[in-house]
Formats: structure tokens, C-alpha cells, sequence
């Protein structure tokens, strides 16, 4: 089954991102080069919309998020849209009709994301959301929201607490200092440094290992570990239990 899109639209009528399949593998590639694959409202509904077809395409097991261009994977929000929404309601509507959000943390599959160079703000946020991120050695993380008078509202004052602690959140969130490879991967917002020149191929032999476990079990494990963030570390174990039980009487392994 191939993705299909809403309204027939095909992949080359996207503007802001490009999607292509490598056998099992989609891969998603962020496409404004010229502002450092700065996000706006046109690349968060194609997101969506790429995603959520991916969602229902049978033959991608895993999928790889990437950006375009030398300068970096984003670099964040465009500003050059802050204030044209027709009211703060209408615009709350529209993010809550498409949530990107919901769909990045609800996926089935196993996403793995590559930085390079300017990674701020929504971009932390969106790389955030992804099981795995592999960075390349120029890569350069901020969250500048709060000197610009904002807060990171496109998930990250939940999202990095969760991953890195709450100390080290304060300090990025609250300062928004540009951190380093080094310093990104010694406390947690990343997984892998590796060098650009092999790091696509990482990304792919990762998702390689990460696909030949059955669809089903990367699904489950997933949806364990998400659910039981929200939960007491016992409720959590039930959990784990309940759907190990389950899991095991669905595939004929009792």
C-alpha cells in the first residue's frame, strides 16, 4: 500500500518537505534551505499530512527525519508569521485539528532523526518527539524562545524534562544557551555523534536493526513506554505485565 494524501495532492505539490521511500524506510527530509528549514504553518501540515499517510502505508516499517541544506536540520519557528494568525482562537483551532504532536508521539513505528548544524527551538521540539536522534559533530542545540519574550510552546517544556531532568532543562529552556555536540550528547538530548560524512548510513543501518523486530512488538513497546510515563512506577510494572501477557496469548507464544 502506498501513501496517500488528503485531496489527491502528491508528494512533488509538497513545498516544504520531501518524501521518498527507500524500501521499508520512508524517509522525510525538511525543504526551506534558504531559512535553515525555518518551520511554519505550510511545512506543520504537510508534516501532518505525510505522517499520517505514512501511518496507514503497510509497507514502511521505520522512518528517517532529516533536513536539507549545510546550515542546519531547522532553525526554528519562522517569526516572519508570528502575528498573522486571524485571532489566537482560530489559530489554537487549527493546531488542534492537525496535531502534529499527537501524531510524532503515536506513531507505530520506529522514527530516528538526523541533526546537523542549526538545531533551535521548534526543531529541538520536533527531533524531540523522535525515538532516536543522531547527531553530526557541527550540530548546535538552543531553545532561544525566552530571550525573544516566548515561551517553547511546540511541546519542549514537556518534552526535554522528560528526557534530560529537570536541572538541565531549566538551564536550556530559561538561558537558551547554544550547546554543543559534546555537551548534547553527555546529557541525553541526543543518542549518537557521528561524523557527516557516514552518519546517513548509520541512520540507516539503525533502522535496519530496529525494523527486523516485528512491527506489533516495536508497537507495543513503544506504546508501554509512553503510556507508563504518565504513570506510578508500580502502576507502570502492571502495565508492562498486563501487555507482556497479552502480547505473549497473541502470538501463540503461551
Amino acid at each position: 500500500m502506498n501513501c496517500k494524501f488528503k485531496d489527491g495532492k502528491t508528494i512533488d505539490q509538497f513545498s516544504t518537505i520531501i518524501y521518498e521511500k527507500d524500501n521499508n524506510i520512508g524517509i522525510v527530509t525538511l525543504n526551506r534551505p534558504k531559512v535553515v528549514n525555518a518551520f511554519n504553518t505550510t511545512m506543520r501540515d504537510e508534516l501532518y499530512e505525510v505522517l499520517t499517510a505514512i501511518t496507514l502505508d503497510t509497507d514502511i516499517e521505520g522512518i528517517l527525519l532529516k533536513g536539507t541544506g549545510s546550515k542546519g536540520f531547522c532553525g526554528g519557528a519562522d517569526l516572519t508569521e508570528f502575528g498573522t494568525a486571524p485571532s489566537q482562537h482560530i489559530a489554537r483551532n487549527i493546531r488542534k485539528e492537525r496535531d502534529l504532536w499527537e501524531v510524532f508521539m503515536t506513531l507505530r513505528i520506529p522514527i530516528v532523526c538526523i541533526l546537523h548544524g542549526y538545531t533551535f527551538g521548534s526543531g529541538v521540539e520536533i527531533a524531540m518527539l523522535c525515538d532516536v536522534r543522531i547527531a553530526t559533530e557541527n550540530t548546535i542545540i538552543s531553545l532561544p524562545e525566552t530571550g525573544l519574550g516566548l515561551i517553547p510552546a511546540a511541546g519542549g517544556t514537556q518534552t526535554i524534562p522528560r528526557q534530560i531532568g529537570l536541572g538541565h532543562s531549566l538551564d536550556l529552556l530559561l538561558l537558551g544557551k547554544q550547546i554543543e555536540v559534546d555537551k548534547s550528547l553527555e546529557i541525553g538530548l541526543i543518542d549518537y555523534c557521528i561524523d557527516e560524512n557516514r552518519i546517513v548510513e548509520y541512520a540507516h543501518s539503525l533502522l535496519d536493526s530496529l525494523c527486523r523486530n516485528p512491527r506489533e512488538l516495536n508497537q507495543l513497546t513503544k506504546s508501554i513506554i509512553s503510556q507508563g510515563l504518565e504513570l506510578s512506577l508500580a502502576q507502570g510494572l502492571d502495565l508492562e505485565a498486563k501487555r507482556c501477557i497479552e502480547y505473549i496469548i497473541e502470538t501463540g507464544q503461551g
